[in-house]
């Protein structure tokens, strides 16, 4: 594992300690880096028996390379992006939110801000990588729909949204990894 991935790795051992019963994970995969996280956060899992959901949002955009390359590695390892539009299952018991990260800088579009009701809705708990989906990272502002994690594991830097404005209402447990060379 490459040194940009042990953080993720850490966000995968910190959701199966909390949430050990836990053995179906939804994940959803926004076209930045925070996608690329939940692709590496998703092979983690289904490398660990876990049984797996990737919602994966696509954009006309390409990922960012280091982004494209987890996705590689998840579809190389067997596993199957589905659309959120269409799949939703019933028994998923954690939901990763890697929709939307430290680039958000207004409230999200209509399909990702639909996604996001999808998962507040529903009865699984959710961990957000590095920040909620709809929190502004900057600034703790919510300019549109935000995730309610129940945590929410930070990397490389503590961001100051997490901290300040509505950060408190939808960060949940917060827990930090530290990237050490």
């Amino acid at each position: 594992m490459s040194l940009c991935c042990a953080p993720v790795e850490a966000a995968f051992q910190i959701a199966r300690t909390r949430y050990p019963q836990a053995h179906h994970w939804l994940i959803a995969c926004g076209y930045g880096n925070n996608g690329g996280d939940g692709y590496v956060v998703a092979r983690l899992a289904q490398a660990a028996g876990l049984q797996v959901t990737l919602l994966a949002v696509e954009s006309d955009k390409s990922l960012p390379e280091e982004a494209s390359q987890a996705r590689e590695a998840w579809l190389d390892a067997g596993g199957v992006p589905h659309d959120p539009d269409k799949v939703w299952p019933a028994d998923v018991d954690l939901i990763v939110d890697a929709l939307l990260g430290i680039g958000l800088n207004s409230a999200p579009r209509e399909n990702l801000s639909q996604l996001v009701s999808q998962m507040n809705e529903y009865p699984a708990p959710v961990v957000a990588l590095d920040v909620p989906s709809g929190l502004l990272a900057e600034t703790g502002a919510v300019p549109g729909s935000v995730v309610q994690a129940e945590d929410t594991v930070t990397f490389i830097a503590l961001k100051p949204g997490l901290l300040t404005g509505k950060a408190r209402d939808v960060v949940g447990r917060a827990a930090f990894c530290l990237v050490r060379a």
